[in-house]
């Protein structure tokens, strides 16, 4: 009976968080959403002429994949700022997907319905003329792709192709977003369900942009992430079809209004081999310089922006106390990802996830009890933080899985947890090697003289400052060498370049900013007076973003322009 009131409990909980915050946010978000819009009726009237008469004829597509207001209004102003620029836009809103990836498995949010209400008003408001992906639909879509999926196993599912699409693989590589997990149990019916329906969802998106394809034959194409569902499958389409695709994503762990935003990619891989082929060889400059040395400072000490490491305990002896190490004991530490981060989506190389990762090192260090140097591990701090988001709370916690394993840890190997104020740096700086599997720590380990130990694919490999090793035997060979050199100067230099040219890939939002109120609530208003304020020539930084998109040119020119022009 206990059990049972708890459960309720947690529902009814579960149903409030979800329903009532996003109402209150809707509102005072559309209250300066009408702001924005009424203060200028002539440019709405200016914004409806030209999207019925673009200059351009060529077509860019804007996809408002998330039945969510709050999880794509970027797209609003994009495509309004595309129109004022004479350029031909098709809004396309989703809809009517069986699975889509605002959902969560613990979420009990408002109906889809909801939002695409909101995602609605907010566009005719604007006066931009949209329409819903199930007009693209062919008569009963659904019904249709439930009997093609039928009771195929997910081995049959899996092999299932839409062309030069693997749609099996994607979709799968997009449960363990909702899962909210690093690896899936296919003996679980949940899992499987859950997978033919995604399936289906897969297949009605990608048959309504197959036929907006026919349809307009976009030159461009804008939407959210590209590595969650259906989006995973979308991008990969437009892909195969050679049609530039540009997508987005604001980091959860960074406040200011920040940007992932790449062509052709998933928004979160940051990538940037053009930059190293060009500047990997040459000194920042002195603004530079004080730019990356400003966001090291942010990322080691914690700040507003940097939310995740805020009060560390950096004393060194406090470190080695905590863990029971005895004092100048030699150091491998480990540094996990959060488990479904679409950062680790399909980056995997020599281990088959990041789980499997974790375990088989600990089981090294367990059959080499006489290895010179201890394992940490330490648990990436944004799983206790996302604790207090029911619907993002992680499922699947890297600790309870080495729990499972190892009831009691081998007596070489240590664990400090996601809730732990151990500076993540302070261990670094102590660390005879460093491990990493798609981590940003592996710049800042390197940056220290660290040798780094890199086992998936990330946008550091093969920048001159990681072992990157090509197989499990050539990983536990590095790993059995019990001491290894410390890099150079010229690696610890390659190293902080490295990190420069991702930090600036990662741009300022130009389109919304965080007020605060009197009482302390943070809102998000946009960031311009009215529509005149979108049109080119008004803001150097907006023609830059849009030029970027136009040309495809990298968006981190923009950063570029800010450190050298701005008090960044």
């Amino acid at each position: 009976m206990v059990s049972r009131f708890k459960e309720l409990a947690r529902i009814a909980y579960l149903w409030l968080h979800y329903h009532i915050p996003p109402v209150l946010r809707f509102r005072d978000f559309n209250q300066d959403w009408d702001r924005f819009c009424e203060t200028d009726p002539a440019g709405r009237e200016e914004l409806k002429r030209l999207q019925q008469h673009p200059s351009d004829a060529r077509t860019i597509l804007i996809l408002v994949m998330d039945p969510y207001w709050q999880m794509s209004r970027l797209e609003y102003l994009v495509a309004a700022g595309f129109v004022l620029r004479g350029h031909r836009v098709k809004i396309v809103v989703a809809n009517q997907l069986p699975a889509h990836a605002s959902e969560r498995v613990t979420a009990y949010a408002p109906p889809e319905s909801y939002g695409l209400g909101c995602a609605a008003r907010l566009l005719e408001k604007l006066g931009l003329e949209f329409q819903y992906l199930s007009d693209f639909f062919s008569d009963h879509a659904r019904e249709k792709w439930e009997s093609f999926v039928g009771d195929r196993s997910p081995d049959e599912l899996l092999a299932l192709r839409q062309g030069e699409v693997n749609v099996g693989r994607l979709v799968k590589a997009t449960l363990l977003n909702y899962f909210l997990a690093n690896r899936l149990d296919w003996s679980d019916p949940v899992v499987v369900a859950r997978f033919r329906k995604s399936m289906v969802s897969a297949f009605m998106a990608l048959e309504a942009v197959q036929t907006i394809d026919k349809q307009e034959h976009p030159w461009k194409v804008f939407f959210s992430n590209g590595g969650v569902l259906p989006h995973y499958v979308i991008l990969q389409y437009f892909l195969s079809r050679h049609v530039d695709t540009v997508t987005w994503e604001q980091p959860p762990t960074v406040e200011g209004r920040t940007l992932y935003i790449g062509h052709d990619t998933i928004s979160t891989k940051v990538t940037f081999e053009d930059w190293w082929a060009l500047h990997a060889d040459q000194p920042l400059s002195e603004k530079e310089q004080l730019f990356l040395d400003r966001h090291i400072l942010k990322r080691e000490k914690g700040t507003q922006t940097y939310r995740v490491f805020t009060n560390p305990i950096e004393d060194v002896e406090s470190l080695y106390q905590t863990l029971g190490i005895k004092s100048g004991s030699p150091i491998v530490s480990l540094y996990t990802n959060l488990a479904y981060d679409s950062a680790v989506v399909d980056v995997d190389t020599i281990f088959p996830d990041m789980v499997e990762w974790v375990l088989k090192t600990i089981g090294f260090f367990a059959s080499h009890p006489e290895h010179p140097a201890h394992l940490v591990i330490r648990i990436h701090p944004i799983e206790k933080i996302l604790e207090g988001s029911p619907a993002r709370a992680p499922q699947q916690r890297v600790l309870d899985v080495i729990r499972r394993a190892y009831p009691t840890l081998p007596a070489n190997v240590f664990v400090i947890p996601s809730e732990s104020q151990l500076s993540s740096y302070t261990l670094m700086g102590l660390s005879s090697l460093g491990v990493v599997y798609n981590s940003t720590v592996a710049f800042e380990l390197a940056m220290r003289g660290t040798p780094v130990l890199a086992c998936a694919e990330a946008p550091y490999n093969q920048k001159g400052f990681t072992i990157e090793p090509h197989s499990q035997e050539m990983y536990f060979e590095v790993l059995a060498q019990g001491s290894w050199p410390r890099l150079s100067e010229e690696q610890k230099i390659w190293a902080q370049k490295a990190l420069y040219a991702m930090t600036i890939s990662i741009i300022r939002d130009q389109f919304f900013q965080n007020i605060t109120d009197a009482r302390g609530h943070r809102k998000i208003h946009v960031a311009f007076q009215s529509l005149q304020d979108l049109k080119p020539g008004t803001n150097r930084y907006l023609d830059m973003f849009f030029q970027a998109i136009l040309e495809k040119k990298p968006f981190r020119t923009i950063t570029i322009e800010q450190i050298l022009n701005d008090d960044f």
